[in-house]
């Protein structure tokens, strides 16, 4: 398999996938912390759905940043298609509301809310990516 990075980037890598990993750790035992004091802030499919994508997001936005991710043209796409589908959500969620649908019931994240914070962590990576997508092309105009 061929690798297109070199060692910087793998060692980032490396890192940003152990931060990511404590991370997670980190955010399910706060989770089963507030759940064993019946604090039930989303039922479990929704609870980890978000802790997922939150630590995904934590953690590819730190990649962005450092420049491991998003560093060939060909990759630069996700940063329209992140936000995009991220405000493609949340116009479906608010019309989702709109219908009658609650983001909070009985004291819980419901599927929309659970839905709504989804396209909003989606639309911050995307920002992030865009920003640094127009930072670095800003910089090379600077430098030539």
């Amino acid at each position: 398999m061929m690798n297109n990075y070199d060692e910087r980037q793998i060692l980032i890598k490396g890192k940003i996938f152990m931060h990511s990993y404590y991370i997670l750790i980190a955010l399910l035992f706060i989770n089963a912390f507030l759940n064993s004091f019946d604090i039930m802030w989303a039922d479990g499919f929704h609870s980890s759905i978000i802790i997922a994508m939150l630590s995904l997001v934590i953690s590819s936005s730190e990649g962005i940043i450092k420049d491991v991710f998003f560093i060939k043209p060909k990759e630069r796409f996700a940063f329209f298609v992140l936000p995009a589908l991220g405000i493609y959500l949340l116009v479906l969620n608010i019309a989702h509301i709109n219908d009658g649908d609650k983001i909070i019931a009985a004291g819980t994240v419901t599927r929309t809310g659970c839905s709504i914070i989804t396209s909003v962590l989606l639309i911050i990576m995307g920002v992030i990516a865009g920003i640094k997508f127009a930072r670095d092309k800003l910089s090379n105009n600077g430098e030539e």
